[in-house]
């Protein structure tokens, strides 16, 4: 198992989360923590693409 290790941990994917992890993600290692993630991660990728 390969262990990753995150410059940031962001508990919450709500808009404040999301946003954050957003702007930090150009310089830094991010990752949002979520009990909702994956509904979440469906939705990110379809505003990446759109973006």
């Amino acid at each position: 198992m390969n262990n990753i290790v995150y410059d940031i941990a962001i508990i919450g994917a709500g808009p404040a989360g999301s946003t954050l992890a957003r702007y930090l993600d150009e310089k830094y290692k991010v990752v949002i923590i979520d009990k909702k993630i994956k509904r979440l991660v469906k939705k990110m990728k379809n505003v990446v693409e759109d973006y």
